[in-house]
């Protein structure tokens, strides 16, 4: 199918009512773009999604791992601020890939 979107909204909420389950709704849109800030973002998936997926993760799980240690004191290492500085340069990058998917 030719022009299919990469990513769609959802509108689950125009009316503010605040449901509490998917499955009790009567009414769903969709649109291309994000209307609502109650709008669920759905993203086509394929092969290039999933490497992005993984790549994602794994800055996340290297994050994840030094803080874990410094939390658990498995690892205090000399200079915090550059493992700070490491971590959140691997948060940062998992973000700017969550950012980029769909595109």
């Amino acid at each position: 199918m030719k022009n299919t979107p990469k990513r769609i909204y959802l509108q689950v909420d125009p009316k503010n009512e605040k449901p509490e389950d998917f499955n009790e709704l009567t009414e769903v849109t969709w649109c291309q773009d994000k209307i609502f800030d109650t709008d669920i973002c759905y993203i086509r998936a394929g092969k290039k999604i999933d490497k992005k997926l993984d790549d994602i993760l794994c800055c996340f799980e290297h994050a994840e791992e030094k803080l874990s240690q410094i939390i658990n004191r498995e690892h205090i290492p000399a200079n915090i601020p550059n493992v700070l500085n490491y971590i959140m340069g691997s948060l940062q990058q998992g973000i700017q890939k969550l950012k980029m998917i769909g595109e």
